[in-house]
């Protein structure tokens, strides 16, 4: 458990700031950089904030960043441009013609676009995106599967779904993601990890390929313990200023 604090305590610094706050990315493909990923939420029944923190745990130190916000204004080309991709999941989304004009931009420069689960039952009236999207939820409903899996909720159209989009720009869409059970899998975690990576642009690969991100390492240390926690307490060892920035 101290190990994963500390994982997250250096994680999470890349989402305190909002959406607008971060720099815009280097296009530059020689340039060793991470991927960012605007995760676009709300505050509904699947409370997607709760996930942030497993996606940071599962590909953080695989060189991914997430930026969370539940701010429907942050789809203005401003604040899309400083992104690789876009995760959307929110209930019955409703946007703006700028703001699909915004994300149509974004998917014609190269980005990734990921609805996920409930995404799907969003854009009404928006034939635009709902073709993004590549299929509608006609019904939503609990799923049963084999003993030791998950218990799903999938809309009637079921699975994945990946697609080429816009001139350049690339969507990934999926069915699964309902609840904790979903997204503490690590097929659902693996899934995630290769969308996001098929989704980008090649310049993204790239630049992440040349950062070449190492996984966070640790030694056994005497450290304070006041939840006396059993085992060996973990210390982090430090990582270089590159690594840092």
């Amino acid at each position: 458990m101290r190990k994963l604090l500390s994982f997250l305590a250096l994680v999470l610094t890349f989402a305190t700031g909002s959406p607008s706050s971060a720099q815009t990315i280097n296009a530059d493909p020689a340039k060793p950089r991470r991927l960012e990923v605007l995760f676009l939420g709300d505050d509904g029944a699947h409370r997607p904030i709760d996930f942030v923190p497993v996606l940071m745990e599962a590909m953080g130190s695989k060189g991914i960043n997430f930026t969370y916000t539940d701010k429907l204004t942050d789809l203005n080309p401003k604040t899309l441009g400083k992104y690789d991709a876009l995760l959307l999941y929110a209930d019955s989304v409703a946007i703006s013609p700028t703001q699909t004009n915004a994300l149509r931009d974004f998917m014609a420069s190269g980005k990734g676009f990921l609805p996920i689960h409930i995404t799907t039952k969003s854009f009404e009236g928006n034939p635009e995106l709902k073709k993004l999207i590549g299929a509608k939820a006609i019904r939503h409903e609990t799923e049963g599967v084999p003993a030791g899996l998950v218990k799903e909720q999938l809309d009637q159209f079921g699975g994945n779904f990946a697609l080429p989009a816009h001139d350049e720009g690339r969507v990934f869409t999926t069915a699964y993601g309902h609840d904790e059970r979903s997204w503490k899998q690590p097929e659902f975690l693996q899934l995630m990890e290769q969308a996001i990576l098929w989704a980008v642009s090649d310049d993204a690969r790239a630049s992440l390929a040349a950062l070449n991100p190492k996984p966070l390492q640790y030694r056994e240390a005497k450290l304070p313990n006041y939840e006396r926690r059993p085992g060996p307490q973990m210390q982090q060892l430090p990582l270089s200023p590159e690594e840092s920035v």
